[in-house]
């Protein structure tokens, strides 16, 4: 638990866009080597500065590289946020319930900042009756997906499809939602051109300026995926949720 513990208080205090990670895994980092580490990773906000090939840069005296595990958006600057969103989020509810904390709160979620939620049918992902003849049960339990199975492969093909203009998270066994939030740059009106990789619907708004431009068609992407996932998902809520 203290592991656990030191490992979010990290995590809530890491600058990430500013400070590389520098790990000594061997002791035999010297100031050489951090110096050149840095050096690097200036390199690297300096040639990707959006940080859109790289979020966190992480090297050790074994791998100075500190792009091994982390280049090509592994993961993403969206999800590097929110990681530090959660962990700062987790240390202030540890730093104010204290030894009254009950450890499962750490993991509650709030669905607040997400711009929508797909709501999934619990009966089409909970436990099915079970037949009393051994060999059919056991050919049920066998040919039928496990529940993170389901929503990993709905996941998995939604991302496919619309990976460019959205992001979904989801949690464990015990979750029946996916929560999603889009792509900023999805969002800002731009000019209509034929490699828009999303469907688009006219700019809000009756400004001379907005004539001819276009923005992300989010509820014709959200009704698309309903379509997808047609049987599993039960409703969408779009907007910030509980806002």
């Amino acid at each position: 638990m203290t592991g656990f513990l030191r490992t979010l208080h990290f995590l809530s205090r890491w600058d990430w866009q500013h400070e590389a990670l520098i790990i000594d895994l061997a002791g035999d980092l010297t100031s050489e080597i951090t110096e050149k580490i840095r050096t690097r990773f200036n390199a690297w906000r300096n040639i990707d500065p959006a940080m859109n090939t790289l979020a966190l840069f992480v090297a050790s005296d074994i791998d100075s590289e500190g792009v091994t595990w982390t280049q090509y958006e592994m993961p993403p600057k969206v999800v590097a946020g929110r990681m530090s969103a959660l962990s700062k989020a987790a240390m202030d509810l540890l730093r104010s319930q204290g030894h009254e904390l009950d450890v499962p709160d750490l993991f509650q979620t709030s669905l607040a900042p997400y711009d929508f939620v797909i709501n999934l049918r619990s009966k089409m992902l909970g436990d099915r009756a079970v037949s009393k003849f051994k060999n059919i049960a056991e050919a049920e339990v066998s040919g039928r997906a496990s529940k993170m199975a389901i929503v990993k492969a709905f996941v998995r093909d939604v991302q496919a499809c619309y990976g460019s203009s959205l992001l979904l998270f989801h949690g464990d066994t015990s979750a029946d939602v996916v929560a999603g939030i889009w792509n900023p740059q999805t969002l800002n009106p731009k000019t209509w051109n034929l490699k828009t990789a999303y469907s688009t619907a006219p700019a809000p708004g009756n400004d001379s300026t907005q004539q001819d431009r276009v923005v992300i068609n989010q509820s014709a992407i959200l009704n698309e995926i309903a379509r997808l996932g047609e049987g599993l998902v039960d409703t969408i809520e779009s907007g910030k949720v509980g806002a």
